[in-house]
């Protein structure tokens, strides 16, 4: 979720954990309503994997702009610390279980 109050760009951005590897640019989908490059504040994207359903929009986002499914096991978020990292460089660690993790993006 974009909580800044401006447009942010997040095409640099990707999620690691062990041997997965999330691009925000999976995102770009045919239900993207927004571009990546001008991500509006208080807008969100979610993901989750194709055995769940649907989980609905976080309370805090404005509005879920895309959505994505993957295979069960590669949601390396339920299961470990994980890396938000900028160009291949790691912003912030995440900790399992902390229900949140902010990063700023350069911008």
């Amino acid at each position: 979720m974009n909580t800044s109050p401006e447009p942010l760009d997040l095409t640099g951005l990707d999620l690691a954990g062990g041997s997965v590897s999330l691009l925000l640019t999976r995102w770009d989908t045919e239900w993207l309503t927004v571009p990546l490059n001008a991500f509006p504040s208080g807008s969100c994207l979610q993901v989750w994997t194709w055995d769940l359903d649907d989980p609905g929009t976080p309370y805090m986002c404005h509005l879920r702009q895309s959505a994505i499914y993957l295979p069960p096991g590669d949601d390396f978020w339920q299961h470990q610390d994980f890396e938000v990292r900028w160009q291949g460089n790691v912003l912030a660690t995440c900790i399992l279980g902390a229900g949140r993790c902010e990063v700023d993006v350069p911008g």
